[in-house]
């Protein structure tokens, strides 16, 4: 731990965290760049991610969300939140549905 960081982990803070990383990508068939930030708890050391939107397609009935919400490291949550939109865009397409901007949701609080 940092000597900065110590500042933070005072009973009256909750939630302090340290940006690690932003990844941003966009899917194959529809042209909108998706960001996933993420971050460092600093009182458990568990990894968390925000991503910029949510995918909805019309095989769905609400947006997917991540399952875990911390991880171990950064590639076990890098893999969750790729997963999270490729698995449901795949079977939307692989069922017979035309991708459409319209599938990705955006996060209001990214």
């Amino acid at each position: 731990m940092l000597s900065d960081e110590r500042s933070l982990l005072k009973p009256q803070i909750v939630s302090a965290r340290e940006f690690l990383a932003e990844y941003r990508f966009q899917l194959k068939t529809i042209h909108v760049t998706i960001s996933i930030r993420f971050y460092r708890r600093l009182n458990t050391g568990d990894i968390e991610f925000e991503q910029s939107h949510y995918i909805l397609t019309p095989l769905d009935n609400e947006p997917n969300m991540p399952g875990t919400v911390f991880y171990n490291n950064i590639a076990l949550a890098l893999e969750e939140a790729v997963n999270g939109f490729a698995v449901p865009h795949d079977q939307a397409i692989g069922r017979g549905y035309k991708p459409d901007e319209s599938w990705l949701v955006p996060n209001d609080a990214f």
